[in-house]
């Protein structure tokens, strides 16, 4: 039998100039992106309730942040579940401490393709709110790796989805958000 005198390096090599480029990619939104919560999100609880090992939380009011300029309302009632992490990281990290960078995380991937923000801005988002407050860096960076290599199953889901089937998805049903008032 003949050797292949095909280099089996060749698959890393193209694998690495993907992960640069993405890296790439991910950096320059990350200069352009800008926000600032214009309503602190101080009144929430914890349901009760869990979702694939994840405590579910609600907002108890409404919470506004600005986001390139554009301000968007997460409306009272609003449910979200915390950090979406593998298990065996959640066994490390207790991420759910600060359930808010998740917040707005899941808002934006929940009405994907609705609004004009992009699944690479909202995962820089749930990097830099948890950065900003204060959240352990490397935990964070996990996280934030994580979401950044397997969201685009979710993203793409809930962008397939109607506006109803979202709201059914987390017991939504009964809040409105603004855009549907327009």
């Amino acid at each position: 039998m003949e050797k292949s005198t095909k280099s089996s390096a060749i698959p890393w090599v193209k694998l690495g100039l993907m992960v640069l480029k993405g890296i790439v990619k991910r950096v320059k939104v990350a200069r352009k992106l800008k926000y600032k919560i214009l309503t602190d999100p101080i009144l929430y609880e914890f349901t009760g309730d869990y979702y694939k090992g994840r405590k579910i939380w609600v907002l108890n009011e409404s919470v506004q942040i600005e986001v390139n300029e554009k301000i968007y309302e997460i409306p009272k009632g609003f449910r979200w579940d915390g950090w979406s992490v593998p298990s065996i990281v959640r066994k490390f990290f207790d991420l759910n401490d600060d359930p808010i960078p998740a917040l707005f995380h899941d808002f934006f991937y929940r009405l994907a393709g609705l609004l004009p923000i992009t699944q690479d801005e909202a995962d820089l988002l749930l990097r830099q709110i948890a950065i900003d407050r204060d959240l352990e860096l490397g935990e964070t960076n996990i996280a934030y790796g994580w979401v950044a290599i397997s969201g685009s199953l979710i993203w793409n889901r809930y962008k397939n989805m109607t506006l109803t089937e979202r709201k059914e998805a987390w017991h939504n049903e009964d809040i409105t958000f603004n855009f549907e008032k327009e």
